[in-house]
């Protein structure tokens, strides 16, 4: 129809510009529907072209992410986004709308989009290659632009058509726990086209392919690091250089709520399990009884500990971190436990056997006894020929001999049944004494073996001589807080640098974490003191079983040196030598009476 020039009207809905020399619209909405009819537009139709193929670049925009460690799904929220050059959408907007038309800032929004013949115009079937479910995509409108947008922006790839939507995804990630809970995840979602082949259409990356919505608060459990993209190829049974764009999501879990529940406790029970080896085991001191109860409570409650705590640590096949730090933990409160009732046993081994020899040397000069060297031998029968030691001669030997088993009872049947009965039970009590006996002389024979192999290879011993339970101990007391110091520190030096101080840890076992990403509250500062005092505990020991094992060779090779004699004559030499020579055979006699007397 004509246009009113006076009113500027037309009857189509359209108006005339300001100078009234050409027609321009008032509606987006009507510009669209003619450019569809004058272009006979079919939304089945690609917008191919011979030449090179369609380049479709994609971005998202993450709103939200939950990592289920358990199935390895990734659940996202995010709006994904999709440019295209479409050039039978081609438009001058200055032409249609007027000089009001800006470029750079105006488009035309569609009702629906799908990408399909069901809509308006065609979208390109981007899909994600390793969903689990369907994407769910919410229909929205797009965006598309005139011909002069893409000379305005400066990008990099030509697009008149940007198409946004949110939606949900859910898809595969490979889960790797073995670090948990300092565990860090990488999470792939691969987006292609799933009908063009690359000659036709490539997906590219847009100019700024991910925007992050919320990097903290967006993903339960975890930090999100960084996302990365890129675009790759892969090679099909049916297609070489399939073109791919894959979005990388780094995540760093918050292993906050694992340190104060689980590692700090755990860690306060090994320190305390120290303090097992400082309470007495000699009967009469104070705190003998609350020995083996303290043990016991503290390995009750790191077990209890571990069932409160099971819901924290994933069930999945696969040894993690934690499990191992926790089985590790549940070791060191259990070795107190069996040192304690070791050391109690041998205490009342050494207190029968105290017995068992006053017995031996309740023996009077011409008494006949029945004697044996162990108790896989039989008796035979002597006469005491001295006492402090006891010597006996046995019946047909040459010279009086000393004895490990020396019995004064002798099988006479001839009286009552009573007094038979007395006498198999004394014998049986005799019996059992003797082979604590027996017992306390292999170990004590033993240690004497090992103390002289130390000798040989230039250290210091005294593991026999050390046999009582409280000498026993007082090693005990030092070798356990340097065994559970390397033991855990070989855990804590698995962790990645991102949640370890590696120079701090290799000195303070476990304070390293407190040069971790994560060190925010003040309870988890309170635990740094439990592994910074586990750490001290374990060089005081080292110290202190260095000075026992090693300080009397110092101590001689300080003494050699300090006192060298000058440079003298020949005869002086050997009067020097001569004497030193003297002296040690003179300490190694006391030695030997001493060994002797015990």
């Amino acid at each position: 129809g004509r246009c009113d020039r006076t009113a500027g009207n037309c009857p189509d809905g359209r108006r005339l510009d300001a100078n009234g020399s050409k027609v321009i619209y008032q509606s987006k909405y009507r510009f669209f529907r003619d450019l569809l009819d004058n272009s006979m537009y079919d939304s089945d139709e690609p917008p191919f072209r011979l030449g090179p193929p369609l380049r479709v670049q994609v971005g998202l925009k993450l709103t939200k992410a939950q990592l289920d460690i358990i199935s390895g799904q990734l659940d996202m929220s995010f709006w994904f986004r999709l440019a295209w050059l479409d050039h039978r959408l081609s438009f001058n907007g200055t032409e249609a709308f007027g000089s009001l038309w800006n470029p750079a800032r105006d488009y035309i929004q569609t009702d629906v989009v799908n990408g399909h013949s069901t809509t308006n115009i065609w979208v390109p079937d981007i899909s994600c290659l390793n969903a689990l479910e369907p994407e769910n995509f919410r229909e929205e409108g797009a965006w598309i632009y005139d011909a002069a947008y893409s000379n305005i922006t400066g990008s990099a790839h030509q697009h008149n058509v940007f198409y946004s939507r949110p939606g949900n995804l859910k898809s595969w990630c490979k889960i790797d726990l073995s670090l948990f809970p300092f565990d860090h995840q990488e999470c792939t979602v691969t987006f292609a086209s799933w009908i063009h082949s690359p000659s036709e259409l490539i997906p590219v990356l847009l100019e700024n392919p991910i925007e992050i919505h919320d990097k903290t608060g967006g993903i339960v459990g975890y930090t999100l690091v960084k996302v990365s993209s890129s675009e790759t190829s892969q090679d099909y049974v049916t297609a070489a250089g399939w073109p791919e764009v894959s979005f990388t999501l780094s995540l760093r879990r918050q292993q906050e709520s694992y340190m104060v529940n689980v590692i700090g406790p755990l860690s306060t029970l090994v320190l305390l399990a120290n303090l097992v080896f400082w309470l007495p085991l000699r009967e009469g001191s104070l705190g003998i009884g609350e020995r083996i109860s303290y043990a016991v409570t503290l390995f009750l409650t790191i077990i209890a500990l571990a069932l409160f705590t099971s819901g924290l640590r994933p069930a999945v096949a696969e040894s993690i971190w934690l499990d191992r730090y926790q089985t590790r933990c549940i070791l060191l409160t259990v070795a107190p436990i069996i040192e304690t009732v070791l050391l109690f046993y041998v205490t009342n081994v050494i207190n029968d056997c105290m017995i068992y020899i006053k017995m031996h040397n309740e023996c009077n000069k011409g008494d006949r006894v029945r004697v044996r060297s162990n108790t896989l031998e039989d008796w035979q029968s002597g006469e005491v020929t001295g006492v402090n030691p006891v010597r006996v001669l046995v019946d047909g030997a040459k010279r009086a001999c000393r004895w490990n088993h020396i019995s004064h009872l002798h099988e006479d049947r001839s009286r009552g049944s009573m007094a038979n009965a007395a006498i198999d039970t004394q014998m049986a009590l005799q019996l059992s004494e003797a082979f604590k006996y027996d017992e306390l002389a292999f170990v004590h024979k033993a240690f004497s073996r090992v103390d002289r192999c130390f000798r040989l290879c230039g250290f210091t011993t005294h593991l026999a001589r050390w046999l009582h339970p409280c000498d026993v101990d007082r090693i005990g007391r030092h070798v356990y807080p340097i065994f559970a110091f390397a033991l855990l520190n070989g855990l804590y030096s698995e962790i990645p640098a991102e949640f370890w101080d590696a120079t701090v840890g290799a000195f303070l076992g476990g304070a390293g974490l407190a040069g971790g990403a994560n060190v925010a509250s003040l309870q988890h500062k309170t635990f740094i003191v439990i592994f910074v005092l586990q750490a001290l505990i374990a060089y005081f020991a080292v110290i202190v079983l260095a000075i026992t094992f090693f300080g009397r060779p110092v101590k001689k090779l300080f003494r050699w040196i300090s006192s060298a004699p000058p440079e003298s004559s020949g005869k002086e030499n050997a009067a020097v030598v001569q004497s030193q020579t003297g002296a040690e055979n003179a300490d190694a006699d006391v030695e030997n009476l001493e060994s002797d007397a015990a």
